[in-house]
């Protein structure tokens, strides 16, 4: 169902020990990073419409796999065995303060 508050959807992902994102259709995943922020890895898959699939380096900060149930299964699978991961740290790069220094430069 729905969340009313944002503190709450974060408390909730903190919790959680694997964020799946099984959408063949993100136009950019902006969640994908908000889980990474959260220390969580993300499953997505693979899809001709799925932007959020470029977010994720295998076995850095979650997995990419095929749109099939055992395949995502076995991610799972994978993700919960691993015990260290480095979502908060690759996920950095997609902070404000860095993408206005990177604008900063386009327009230099």
């Amino acid at each position: 169902g729905f969340i009313q508050k944002h503190e709450d959807v974060l408390s909730l992902m903190k919790s959680s020990k694997v964020f799946v994102l099984p959408s063949t259709r993100e136009g950019f995943g902006i969640v994908v990073l908000e889980a990474n922020a959260c220390g969580i890895p993300v499953i997505t898959v693979n899809g001709k419409n799925n932007a959020s699939q470029y977010l994720i380096k295998n076995n850095i900060n979650g997995y990419v796999t095929e749109i099939h149930e055992k395949y995502i299964a076995k991610e799972i699978s994978k993700a919960l065995k691993k015990t260290s991961w480095i979502t908060k740290e690759y996920v950095k790069k997609y902070d404000w303060n860095n993408i206005i220094m990177m604008f900063k430069e386009v327009y230099k």
